[in-house]
């Protein structure tokens, strides 16, 4: 429940967020980013099984039923390509913190022009 709202949140957030260029004469696109943490190499932050399979999905729920087309949804997991520019066209991509900020400052960035709506889900533990 809290990992849907937080994604509601994010959405709502990033509907207004002009993340990359100025807007043009090009109709709004979706864009999805998708996080799922299954592993984790500390031992004191317990594994979530089901963190993958649920950004999975998530990512099928957005390109079936989200109206975000499939090569604007960015999928991260434990067993992903090692980098954003190794990953085939749908491929995963490893759930590195530095692929997540690969994935936010320049896929992201490239891509989004203002209007645009951003889909961010994360499934996995929440610590402080």
């Amino acid at each position: 429940m809290v990992q849907w709202l937080l994604a509601f949140a994010f959405v709502l957030f990033a509907s207004d967020l002009a993340i990359g260029q100025e807007a043009n004469d090009r109709e709004p696109e979706r864009f999805g980013v998708v996080i799922g943490v299954s592993d984790y190499v500390d031992p004191r932050i317990p594994d979530v099984p089901f963190a993958g399979t649920d950004a999975q999905e998530i990512r099928d729920w957005l390109t079936t039923t989200g109206g975000v087309a499939p090569e604007r949804v960015a999928l991260l997991l434990d067993d992903g390509a090692p980098t954003l520019d190794a990953a085939e066209s749908g491929q995963p991509i490893a759930n590195t913190r530095a692929n997540v900020l690969e994935v936010t400052e320049r896929w992201l960035g490239e891509q989004v022009r203002a209007g645009d709506t951003v889909f961010v889900f994360f499934s996995g533990q929440a610590t402080a």
